[in-house]
């Protein structure tokens, strides 16, 4: 009797993963009798995170045909599914192919039981079968060109499955079994994004109420994804506002503060000559901060002006005293570099006068959102976030984090507003405006006293979780996003059509983008550099202007490809292993020196030998 393909994976796990608990569903109590463990384990990884795997069998059909179908149903697998995302764990689905290999006559270049097949994918809505036949035949057109085949990703664009994307995971290799691809893939790779996904670019006609409210996309550099959120934010129309996250950003930024603003009494009045006096006193060493206070105090204080000798510039390391506008002291004193928050915002060159500070509080993005998307509740609003994790999220997000957990797009858990929140909202917000906070309305006062987010307001952003000096995000704020996931490969479609210099003019030769760009990430995917996808180069690595440019600024494109890829290369993605990657290279491993053998010798930088050149339009 045939095995199933769950039977097939479980044997392999328990032969040579011992590492892995499969038995909890059996033996720890909280998961006794949650799931049918028929074709569904929980498993315990050595760190001691559990996760679910469910298991999908293949059956095939049409076999007198030359492509018969290759099939699983994954309505079967939606409990287990519905179980980790309603827990928050990660969710692995798994098939491998269980039957004679005569009952696959279109795979001719690799063995289709060496191959364990992860599917990844959002499969809220699946009910049906799936046919698999064409990811089947995506890997073997992907071996016949000779390419690195341990780990193979089959990404949205190269099958015609009605699924998302798979993987294909080799275990063996001339009948001996490869458990490490595996290992890496259950312990590393992060299939969250797959539970809460949108799979496809939806048209602007198509959207919906039904949109995702706290939505990000991810992939590695080059992916398009900037471009993707630019292009659904369309249905926005003016109603977007976009904010760049960097590692200084903070909540006084993003949500907003009281900074000081200078008031309307500059000092006009004086005459240039006294306008220079004043500085001659603050500028003058011999005397003390308080002499300097004192005779600037007496200057100003008919004026009324009696902290504009502080904001006018005093700030030492000495200790002085202010005094009230009758002349009397204050008790209070002023040390160590007193004033120097407010220097950048004073201007005492002669002829423009010094100006007196007041605060107010000046919103950030968020609050600008938020009050434009409930005073016009009919109308749809998008903050968008570029580069969400190169900031601390969790301290530029602070309170409002509460805000995120939402249901039907309305936060579920409010929090109360600050005093300077709501002074904001007073002035701002339509309905409260002009009024007496007793004439409020019970509406009105819940707008007052404390922050939800309104179903008409949208949050999405960006993130490269490989690139430099990022910051972590936590569980808790991960599962409050949906999270989308563009492949390497996803938009390659887009610059198939792109030819590109390489190497200097004596050795000059054309090729196209997508086919170098493709020979870089087989060799960083390789067992030689084990770079993970999301280190890989996106099509759009290269700017489409850039590109577009090419043949016409050619040595420009050249120093580009150097400013941009080697360089990446070079300080990012092989920063520890540099010879792996640069196999053509013989000379000291330093930038400078990697450049002029890229000019030289072109691909043959990398160790490419065999790729196609193309002839330069109106080249002899």
């Amino acid at each position: 009797m045939a095995m199933t393909s769950t039977k097939i994976i479980r044997d392999f796990i328990d032969a040579n993963i011992k590492e892995f608990d499969r038995t909890l569903l059996d033996t720890k109590s909280e998961y006794i009798g949650k799931l049918d463990n028929k074709n569904t384990d929980i498993v315990a990884l050595p760190s001691g995170e559990e996760v679910v795997v469910g298991y999908v069998d293949i059956s095939i059909t049409g076999t007198d045909r030359s492509k018969p179908q290759i099939r699983v149903f994954m309505d079967k697998t939606r409990e287990a599914y519905q179980y980790a995302k309603d827990n928050q764990k990660r969710f692995f689905l798994l098939t491998i192919f269980s039957k004679e290999n005569a009952m696959a006559k279109n795979i001719v270049n690799y063995d289709p039981h060496d191959y364990i097949l992860a599917i990844e994918t959002n499969i809220d809505n699946e009910t049906s079968r799936r046919d698999l036949r064409s990811m089947f035949d995506y890997l073997d057109s992907y071996i016949a060109k000779g390419k690195e085949s341990n780990f193979v990703r089959c990404a949205n664009g190269c099958h015609q499955s009605g699924i998302y994307q798979a993987a294909f995971i080799k275990i063996r290799e001339n009948g001996v079994d490869k458990p490490d691809t595996l290992i890496n893939y259950i312990t590393y790779f992060d299939s969250r994004p797959y539970m809460n996904s949108i799979t496809d670019v939806v048209s602007v006609e198509q959207k919906t109420e039904d949109d995702v409210y706290n939505r990000i996309v991810f992939g590695a550099p080059g992916t398009g994804k900037s471009h993707r959120l630019e292009l659904d934010s369309k249905c926005f129309g003016n109603n977007v506002e976009r904010v760049t996250f960097h590692p200084s950003y903070s909540y006084a930024n993003f949500v907003g503060t009281y900074k000081p603003t200078m008031t309307r009494n500059d000092l006009d009045w004086l005459t240039d000559d006294e306008k220079k006096k004043v500085i001659a006193i603050l500028q003058d060493k011999s005397k003390t901060a308080q002499e300097k206070y004192d005779l600037l105090y007496d200057k100003f204080k008919g004026e009324g002006l009696t902290r504009l000798p502080i904001l006018l510039g005093i700030y030492t390391d000495e200790v002085f005293k202010t005094k009230k506008v009758d002349g009397t002291d204050t008790n209070n004193t002023v040390e160590r570099n007193h004033g120097k928050a407010i220097r950048p915002y004073l201007n005492l060159q002669p002829g423009n006068g010094g100006k007196e500070i007041s605060y107010e509080y000046v919103p950030g993005p968020f609050m600008r959102i938020y009050t434009q998307a409930i005073n016009h509740p009919e109308e749809k609003y998008l903050l968008l976030i570029e580069e969400i994790n190169r900031a601390n999220v969790a301290a530029v997000f602070g309170d409002v984090f509460q805000l995120l957990d939402r249901k039907s797009g309305v936060s579920e858990y409010p929090i109360a507003t600050s005093e300077d929140i709501k002074a904001f909202l007073m002035n701002n917000l339509e309905c409260l405006k002009g009024k007496r906070i007793d004439e409020f309305s019970d509406e009105e006062s819940r707008l007052y006293q404390e922050m939800r987010i309104p179903n008409n307001m949208f949050i999405w952003a960006t993130m490269n979780s490989a690139d430099q000096g990022v910051f972590p995000m936590d569980t808790a704020f991960k599962r409050r996003w949906e999270f989308e996931y563009i492949g390497v490969d996803d938009e390659a479609k887009e610059v198939e059509k792109y030819i590109i210099p390489i190497g200097d003019e004596e050795h000059r030769k054309y090729v196209k983008w997508d086919d170098l760009r493709e020979r870089i990430n087989d060799i960083l995917s390789s067992d030689d550099c084990k770079v993970n996808e999301d280190k890989l180069l996106g099509p759009f690595f290269i700017s489409k202007s850039m590109l577009e440019s090419a043949s016409e600024k050619e040595a420009r494109f050249i120093k580009a490809f150097e400013s941009k890829v080697i360089m990446y290369l070079f300080e990012d993605a092989m920063k520890m292993r540099p010879a792996n990657i640069f196999k053509g290279h013989k000379g000291k491993m330093i930038f400078s020196e990697i450049c002029k053998t890229f000019e030289e010798k072109g691909e043959g930088l990398f160790g490419i030998s065999d790729i196609e050149y193309i002839e330069k339009e109106g080249q002899e």
